[in-house]
């Protein structure tokens, strides 16, 4: 048996060995947020990546089900917008959030770029 691992933040989950994680906080403190950021760790971090069908996201109610997918989505969406957008050569965001640094941090290798572009397509 494996004994759990507790992260204090989302960027030090250990994404190597196979398993599962529970994110548990009380309302309002960015569950869905978290998910949404280590969802696109999972698609795009590893050398060997997750596909989206690899990856299952559960919740305890229909709405809460419904509001997950579609943050899911959004998350993919935006972070392949931002990537379209620094490949034409827009500058990056002013005072980008937590999620857009890290992958920015990520995409000043420019094959790492293209490959999250590749990933982010495909998902």
């Amino acid at each position: 048996m494996t004994m759990p691992v507790l992260v204090r933040h989302w960027s030090q989950l250990p994404l190597g060995a196979p398993g599962r994680s529970l994110v548990e906080a009380s309302a309002g403190t960015g569950k869905t947020w978290t998910i949404a950021v280590l969802y696109l760790r999972l698609l795009l971090e590893p050398a060997s990546a997750f596909k989206v069908d690899q990856l299952v996201v559960t919740t305890f109610t229909d709405a809460a089900a419904q509001e997950l997918r579609e943050r899911l989505r959004h998350s993919l969406r935006d972070a392949l917008a931002l990537a379209d957008a620094i490949t034409a050569g827009q500058p990056a965001p002013e005072a980008p959030g937590e999620d857009q640094a890290w992958l920015l941090a990520r995409w000043v290798n420019v094959d790492a770029r293209a490959e999250d572009r590749l990933r982010l397509r495909l998902a």
